[in-house]
């Protein structure tokens, strides 16, 4: 079965795109100057979240197969959001960002990667 490969450069701006339409993500930013400032900063972490995601989606497919069912997709899924959620629920001082943030790219990962192959 061919992989499919997420390329990982998108058109320039089109982070910043998105976002500008999500009015939920960018009403309390204010206007003028200081609120492309903030825009700015938010494009850069969406676009480098957008990154790390892509890289996990396609680590994942040189791995592993594509999924055989939708349980199968399911159950993938399901058990990288048990480990994001354990490591939520862990108290403040115990909590690592960084895992947190490993956890979450596998989530949205194994989204794409059940989309893709079951969708």
């Amino acid at each position: 079965m061919r992989t499919l490969r997420i390329q990982k450069r998108q058109p320039e701006g089109m982070a910043l795109d998105i976002l500008r339409t999500e009015k939920s993500l960018v009403s309390g930013f204010g206007s003028g100057a200081g609120r492309e400032k903030r825009m700015r900063g938010l494009e850069m972490k969406f676009e480098k979240a957008l990154l790390k995601v892509t890289e996990e989606y396609n680590r994942a497919s040189d791995q592993n197969p594509a999924f055989n069912s939708a349980h199968e997709g399911i159950a993938v899924l399901m058990e990288e959001l048990d480990e994001l959620k354990a490591e939520v629920w862990k108290k403040g001082r115990e909590r690592d960002r960084a895992r947190m943030r490993k956890e979450a790219q596998q989530v949205a990962a194994m989204a794409i990667r059940f989309m893709v192959d079951l969708l």
